[in-house]
């Protein structure tokens, strides 16, 4: 989706209910303890909720506090393991929809 203030220009929405955002390749040297950090919008005025997994593991709930509208991006913050090599980060719902999401990044602790 258009997004003028994400990077790139874009933005993934409608992630949650039936639908998941998967990040493939995922790569931090020899893995180990690393910051996740999400880039994301939510324009409600309450936190939406997102369940992230790395690899097929068992998924971890997280909320995104509202962004007041559809433009402001946000960032969270999140400490994860990453495996040596390729990695697979998956983001969804079952039950409802998520934020939108601009990107994800990796950095050191």
């Amino acid at each position: 989706m258009s997004c003028a203030t994400c990077s790139g220009g874009k933005k993934v929405g409608y992630v949650g209910k039936a639908n998941t955002l998967q990040f493939n390749n995922v790569a931090w040297g020899k893995g180990g303890s690393v910051l996740l950090v999400i880039s994301y919008i939510n324009g409600d005025t309450t936190s939406r909720k997102a369940q992230i997994s790395i690899d097929g593991g068992t998924p971890v709930t997280i909320s995104f506090g509202s962004t007041n509208n559809w433009t402001n991006v946000r960032t969270l913050t999140l400490k994860v393991i990453i495996n040596p090599g390729a990695n697979r980060i998956t983001l969804g719902y079952p039950s409802a929809y998520g934020p939108d999401i601009d990107r994800i990044t990796l950095r050191s602790q």
